[in-house]
């Protein structure tokens, strides 16, 4: 698996734990990373741009203290 995969994975266990509405805030964070979160899969490459786009849009969403990583 990759770091962008992962990272989207965790936003979803965020979503869920917290009760957030699952498409609205996924499409928040979605428009700031500048992609659609459902298109990133199990075998999409890793990109550093976007993943540093990702980990923004989802602190920005989610809070400072989203780390991208199950804790």
């Amino acid at each position: 698996m990759g770091k962008l995969y992962e990272i989207v994975r965790e936003i979803d266990r965020v979503i869920h734990e917290r009760d957030l509405p699952i498409f609205m805030t996924k499409g928040r964070i979605s428009i700031q990373s500048g992609f659609p979160l459902g298109m990133v899969r199990k075998d999409t490459p890793d990109d550093a741009q976007k993943l540093e786009k990702l980990l923004a849009a989802a602190r920005s969403v989610l809070g400072d203290d989203f780390t991208g990583w199950a804790a």
